[in-house]
């Protein structure tokens, strides 16, 4: 053999070496890489800072950053997860902060400053709504500690006009409180401007009370439907940048987003049509109906662990989730699956919504009853209802609905403010 070809043996032999090396070490190091999203991921997952439970905007998060974590999408899908739950998650924080200091303002001037009655049921009323907003999406809690966050302006003052002058500087709060899609949007415009007639008109301060909360009732449902269509929008946007589901997909996901984005300006019952239009996955391609079984076990999983609410005891909810556990560890299809997941969120989201209007209701009941003097025969009418309220929580939601519904009455007795009292 000659000492040309023991040379090139010998380089086919080097380079051969090297080639392994280099792809080990590319190997490795996407095995690192992989190795440190996971642990950023597993952190952000084990977190479980501030009010986290019961949010229901939390939980959508962190599901899509659970099923992110367990999907074999590549690192940027991974990365972008965990770019959009630590935005969503800091938001959340930082207003749940500024809650808190609201909060101990309030109870500060309470104690420090011996408030009178009138503004003793002003911060009273400000410090419920503020608690009551921790778990609520962050779109909400700023809406309602901006409606939150001005001092009594009644102070020891007994004049006939305190009351009406602490009611004209709630709506001027709301008047300028101008959150997300209120622009060029015509329902918002006109609920605006018969809460300004309310205002300045000669009406008695009852009806300037109920200007406001018929405002604040819209407003608020205005706020949590634009927040449920950005939701829905960013999901729309993860899909298509994934672009993993065929061309008929893309086109299907960009007309929801299209529906989606004008949808922001309309009235609240097209924008929650839109919304039930436009929430399907896409039926075609290979990703259709979560069509893989590593993204809709998580999802199940995820289901049966979040435990919110006032489930123990509810017959109902026992129900609901068996069927889903059987479902999960049968030998069912994918779609089986799928209908059980389907089956059971749509009850459970029922479910909370119910029992946050309930406890809600309680609150306003509770609030209302302190209001009142002592022995008026009005706080037996709402300690009953109180009490039916309360006694509901573990019932069917066919049943809250009916006793949500049996309980919103007004006190009988109780006698509409008139202009001028204090």
């Amino acid at each position: 053999m000659s000492w040309n070809r023991i040379i090139l043996i010998l380089l086919h032999a080097i380079l051969a070496v090297q080639s392994r090396s280099s792809s080990n070490e590319v190997n490795l190091r996407r095995s690192q890489a992989e190795k440190f999203i996971h642990a950023k991921m597993n952190a952000l997952i084990n977190s479980n800072l501030g009010h986290y439970k019961n949010n229901m905007e939390y939980q959508d998060f962190l599901d899509e950053l659970i099923m992110a974590r367990q999907s074999q999408k590549p690192h940027s899908v991974k990365e972008n997860a965990i770019k959009n739950f630590q935005q969503y998650n800091n938001e959340r924080l930082a207003l749940e902060e500024k809650i808190k200091k609201r909060v101990t303002e309030i109870n500060q001037e309470i104690q420090l400053n011996n408030v009178g009655d009138k503004c003793m049921k002003f911060y009273s009323k400000q410090k419920l709504a503020l608690e009551r907003a921790y778990t609520r999406e962050n779109l909400i809690k700023e809406n309602i500690l901006k409606e939150n966050s001005a001092p009594c302006s009644m102070g020891s003052d007994d004049g006939n006009n305190s009351s009406e002058n602490d009611i004209i500087a709630k709506i001027n709060e709301l008047i300028k409180s101008k959150l997300g899609h209120y622009k060029n949007n015509t329902e918002y415009n006109e609920h605006l401007i018969t809460l300004a007639i309310a205002k300045i008109s000669e009406t008695s301060l009852l009806e300037k009370v109920n200007a406001i909360k018929i405002f604040q009732q819209y407003n608020h449902l205005r706020l949590a439907l634009e927040e449920k269509i950005k939701i829905r929008v960013t999901e729309i946007n993860h899909k298509i940048e994934l672009n993993d589901e065929g061309d008929k997909c893309m086109k299907f996901y960009s007309k929801q987003k299209v529906a989606f984005e004008g949808a922001y300006t309309q009235e609240n019952l097209v924008k929650e049509q839109i919304l039930k239009e436009n929430s399907a996955s896409c039926p075609f391609g290979n990703g259709a109906n979560n069509s893989n079984m590593d993204i809709i076990i998580p999802k199940i999983d995820a289901l049966i662990d979040s435990k919110f609410g006032h489930y123990i005891n509810n017959k109902e909810y026992s129900d609901f989730l068996n069927d889903l556990i059987i479902a999960k560890e049968s030998r069912k299809s994918l779609s089986e699956k799928k209908k059980a997941f389907l089956k059971f969120q749509k009850y459970n989201n029922r479910r909370l919504k119910l029992e946050v209007q309930m406890e809600d209701q309680v609150s306003d009941i509770i609030f209302e009853i302190e209001s009142l003097p002592k022995g008026h025969e009005c706080i037996r009418f709402y300690a009953k209802q109180k009490l039916t309220l309360e006694r509901s929580y573990t019932k069917k939601n066919s049943m809250k609905e009916k006793i949500l519904s049996e309980n919103k009455e007004d006190c009988p007795f109780s006698f509409p403010y008139k202009k001028g009292q204090s």
